[in-house]
């Protein structure tokens, strides 16, 4: 398969859809199109392979019957770059942060799992300038690891932020703030002797993330390890 060029362009609104070069097999028997216009031929079987539940019509060669997806040309190029098992396939180490967190979004959402933790791997290089973002996407998936790790350069943050970055989900602001709590109390005591850098890695933020979801247990066991 030719290399997926990951910076492609994708045409104006008013421009008519076109074939990806790319994915432009004769005998590919599934054909995708972009929320922006570009066409993905495919085969099914390795869409199969690659997940159990990416929609896909009848096996035809009728534009009809063609698959729309919400997601933009220059995401599917990655994703379905993934359904074939021969290199070369995109580098997403490089790739820039909002390019790589919508493919990771894409990937869990059509359950390509390789590709998911590809994604959560290059995605916590990005920690220290978006860490609530990743954050959000690890209570997504429920990937205890990632909050884990990027929990500790939120607190880099004020509360302010916090509120502005978790807006409309209630449960994680409060375990943050929990997290966030904890830290001010232990940096109030420590600061004259550590960095606050320092201080935040050694902190420990997976008790707020890992077993329970009691804001009154996480505060209770928070306040006794302060103790």
């Amino acid at each position: 398969m030719d290399v997926v060029d990951v910076a492609s362009q994708t045409p104006a609104p008013d421009e008519e859809p076109r074939d990806d070069p790319n994915f432009s097999a004769s005998d590919a028997d599934v054909c995708i199109v972009s929320s922006d216009g570009i066409r993905f031929k495919v085969h099914s079987t390795n869409l199969r392979s690659a997940s159990s539940i990416f929609p896909t019509p009848p096996p035809t060669s009728q534009s009809d019957d063609a698959v729309h997806l919400d997601e933009p040309a220059r995401v599917l190029r990655i994703l379905l770059a993934y359904i074939y098992p021969d290199p070369p396939h995109p580098e997403l180490e490089d790739a820039e942060f909002d390019l790589l967190y919508d493919v990771a979004i894409a990937a869990d959402k059509y359950q390509f799992m390789m590709l998911v933790y590809i994604c959560e791997f290059a995605l916590e290089k990005h920690s220290a300038t978006n860490a609530f973002k990743i954050l959000r996407y690890a209570e997504l998936r429920g990937n205890k690891r990632v909050m884990d790790r990027v929990a500790r350069d939120t607190l880099m943050f004020g509360l302010s932020t916090g509120i502005q970055e978790l807006q409309g989900d209630r449960e994680l602001f409060s375990r943050w703030v929990c997290v966030h709590l904890c830290f001010l109390l232990v940096l109030s005591s420590s600061y004259s002797r550590n960095s606050i850098h320092q201080i935040a890695d050694r902190f420990d933020s997976s008790i707020l993330f890992s077993a329970t979801k009691d804001i009154d247990s996480w505060l209770q066991t928070l306040w006794g390890k302060r103790i």
